[in-house]
């Protein structure tokens, strides 16, 4: 695995977050979620579950905006990068072929 964060990347960080969102509450959730550029993935009868990604101080950013409905359940991918462009390197198997 090579190092990237010395070369222009493209890093995100992927999150599932439920949250509880009474009726009162919900179109308020609904719209951080799309300010955020999240999406609502599930709805139930008290909460809703939401998919964001983006680069992790976005994440951070949207878990406190989260906090005051009341945070059930929260999953995260780690950190994931690519390199932009043509900046790749190519696999030695590949030369050869």
């Amino acid at each position: 695995m090579d190092v990237i964060s010395s070369l222009d990347h493209v890093e995100r960080d992927l999150m599932l977050i439920k949250v509880a969102a009474k009726r009162g509450h919900r179109s308020e959730v609904r719209e951080l979620t799309e300010i955020f550029r999240g999406r609502i993935v599930d709805v139930g009868a008290e909460m809703v579950m939401i998919e964001i990604a983006g680069q992790e101080r976005k994440i951070e950013a949207f878990i406190e905006m989260m906090r005051p409905f009341g945070i059930i359940e929260l999953v995260r991918t780690g950190r994931i990068a690519m390199v932009r462009g043509g900046n790749q390197k190519v696999d030695e198997t590949e030369k050869d072929q």
